[in-house]
């Protein structure tokens, strides 16, 4: 069949089997003209894509707020205009309702539409600013991009993503499963009996049931603050008083407040447990260490970032160690800590591990420690004199 499909009322349809009007055509055409304006006039001027979570700049143009930040992270002008801006961003909520109606009413291609999702699903699940994570709008997010994906490649990125965000969902549900688990616990009533279980203190002198006084007290074996009216186990001549949840566990109980404060303890832990891989095992370090010779330790890839961190002093420093472009070429290396810069500037003096002498000063906050031990013979010990010159 050699009938031509054309576009009638915005939808395609055989040319050959239900000729279209000139009207029609010409309305569908100006339709398709106007919605291709639209998107034009919302894509990010640096990165040339759909916005996804766009911000209005202090020069009033809208950027993809992640690549205006990466911008402002090394200048100090305007993309557009070059003229001197500063770095307050605004979200342009009229740009995003607007890109997001268009996407949502099938207004785009498919491969528009499948990077908008996939953006915005990260958007949704990665946010560190007020807003809180939306994960189960990521979650649709992923899964309508893994819809419109062509390519294995990438139906294979965007189903890892959406893996990941599930898994987020699912520790999300623990959590709130332990805070619920907490929640009955508190709410219970006080069963005078089970306080049988733990019947002296460690002097041995027997316990007695009481009923705190006030909210002064404490557990003296989980340390908790007992409300007023709580049921005790007391001893009077020890001072010793523990609470309920103390004074009835045995080898088969479980204390909810611990297990609560585990989940809470897992947030860093998580935090790690997933950045070391990205980092080639280093984990970031977050404060000054009197690190000995030969440690090993890896500068961060990012150069914009590894610029911007040597320009301003590290946390807790008087001054910055100052950037020059050869440092640039160290980003993502493996490097031998030759010495400590001092309390001054806070850094160490580093030379590419196996490479030649020459060392360059890098903040602490730019690196990622690799093994605190010394890598090979020889150690510097505490003591040495600490040194702010490279």
């Amino acid at each position: 069949c050699q009938a031509r499909y054309i576009w009638v009322g915005c939808k395609p349809t055989c040319a050959a089997a239900n000729p279209p009007s000139k009207a029609t055509v010409s309305r569908c055409s100006s339709s398709r003209a106007t919605t291709q304006w639209i998107v034009d006039r919302h894509q990010c001027p640096i990165s040339k894509q759909l916005l996804v979570d766009p911000v209005m700049a202090e020069d009033g143009n809208i950027y993809e707020r992640k690549c205006i930040e990466r911008w402002l992270q090394g200048k100090h002008t305007s993309p557009l205009t070059n003229e001197s801006m500063g770095s307050k961003l605004l979200p342009a909520l009229a740009a995003r309702a607007t890109v997001s109606e268009l996407v949502e009413d099938g207004k785009t291609d498919s491969e528009t539409a499948s990077n908008f999702f996939l953006g915005r699903g990260r958007v949704r699940s990665a946010r560190n600013d007020a807003r809180t994570p939306d994960l189960s709008g990521a979650r649709k997010d992923f899964e309508r991009a893994l819809a419109l994906a062509k390519t294995p490649q990438q139906r294979k990125v965007i189903g890892l993503q959406l893996r990941t965000v599930s898994w987020m969902l699912e520790g999300q549900r623990l959590i709130a499963e332990a805070q619920k688990l907490q929640a009955e616990d508190s709410a219970e009533e006080s069963d005078i009996a089970s306080l049988a279980k733990v019947k002296t203190c460690p002097r041995n002198h027997d316990l007695e049931v009481h009923e705190a006084p006030s909210d002064e007290y404490s557990c003296d074996r989980c340390q908790n603050r007992v409300h007023n009216g709580a049921a005790l186990m007391s001893c009077r001549q020890c001072d010793f008083d523990i609470c309920k949840a103390c004074s009835s566990s045995d080898s088969s109980s479980i204390d909810i407040q611990e297990v609560s404060d585990w989940f809470n303890e897992l947030g860093d832990s998580v935090r790690e447990v997933l950045q070391a891989p990205l980092n080639g095992g280093g984990r970031p370090m977050t404060a000054w260490r009197r690190l000995p010779r030969g440690a090993r330790v890896k500068v961060m890839a990012n150069v914009e970032e590894l610029r911007r961190l040597c320009e301003r002093p590290a946390p807790g420093a008087r001054t910055a160690v100052e950037f020059n472009s050869d440092m640039g070429s160290w980003a993502g290396k493996t490097c031998i800590v030759q010495k400590r810069s001092g309390r001054i500037s806070k850094g160490y003096a580093l030379k590419l591990e196996g490479g030649s002498g020459r060392t360059f000063l890098f903040p602490f906050n730019a690196l990622l420690l690799l093994s605190p031990s010394p890598s090979g013979p020889g150690g510097e010990s505490d003591s040495d004199e600490d040194s702010d010159s490279s």
